[in-house]
């Protein structure tokens, strides 16, 4: 019985994910941090911004995951939790690679794709304060 009902609450949590991530690839001026499962994340707005970019395989997953634990509920549990790990080690290193380097550029909705992520972002903005000889972001130590 509590598997049938953890099925169905992560269910319907991929199903409202895979509806916003289906909205910020239809809406282009869709702001970012108008997705509401970005908001609860205690990030900045680069960061939120980076997670809804990343909402499409994350809802993929979610849906998956729901998918493959019902049909291979029935048979062992051993093989349903592999399959789970397995899911969740794939939608998690996608939403990852495109919250921090924006790739792969065909999981990222369209006119959001010419941003960049967040640690190309970094890069960009170290290698920018050291060209203009401020400060920056350095080792925290005081050093360059």
């Amino acid at each position: 019985m509590g598997l049938v009902v953890a099925m169905i609450l992560v269910g319907l949590v991929g199903a409202a994910q895979f509806a916003v991530a289906v909205r910020t690839w239809r809406r282009p001026d869709m702001d970012p941090l108008d997705v509401p499962f970005a908001r609860m994340l205690p990030f900045g707005s680069a960061g939120r911004a980076a997670v809804s970019r990343a909402m499409l395989p994350w809802a993929c997953a979610m849906l998956s995951i729901v998918v493959i634990v019902g049909l291979l509920a029935v048979k062992q549990y051993v093989a349903t939790a592999l399959v789970i790990i397995f899911g969740l080690m794939g939608g998690g290193l996608s939403v990852l690679a495109i919250a921090w380097f924006n790739r792969p550029a065909f999981l990222v909705p369209p006119h959001r794709r010419g941003e960049t992520g967040l640690v190309n972002g970094w890069f960009q903005r170290r290698a920018a304060s050291r060209l203009t000889g401020q400060s920056g972001e350095g080792r925290g130590d005081g050093r360059k």
